[in-house]
């Protein structure tokens, strides 16, 4: 049954903006709303949430979520890495510094 005034179901428009969002809500009972940009590619993607809802149980925020620890794995080898490096750096800054300073704080002990 067409809608009144032809209008999708899912997709709406906000005031003083050209493009077009669409709203869902996911198996879990959140309510997502992504800005899309034309109207026929949120009509598209549109239709791709519901199947991906019906067949995966797709979630943005759980998808949002996995995507976030992703990154925080990239930063947990990036961590690793400098902790590996870390210790030969302060190493190297330790013994220029007191190469460097050891023997002026002799002299001034001896003066």
């Amino acid at each position: 049954m067409a809608r009144i005034g032809g209008r999708d179901r899912g997709l709406f428009q906000r005031k003083s903006s050209p493009e077009w969002w669409i709203r869902w809500t996911c198996p879990y009972g959140h309510e997502h709303a992504e800005k899309v940009g034309p109207k026929s590619l949120a009509r598209t993607l549109y239709q791709q949430r519901k199947v991906a809802v019906k067949t995966d149980g797709y979630c943005l925020a759980q998808d949002r979520e996995r995507q976030r620890r992703e990154q925080a794995t990239l930063f947990r080898d990036g961590a690793e890495i400098m902790s590996r490096f870390l210790p030969a750096c302060m190493i190297a800054l330790a013994r220029e510094y007191f190469s460097i300073s050891l023997p002026h704080r002799l002299k001034n002990l001896a003066a």
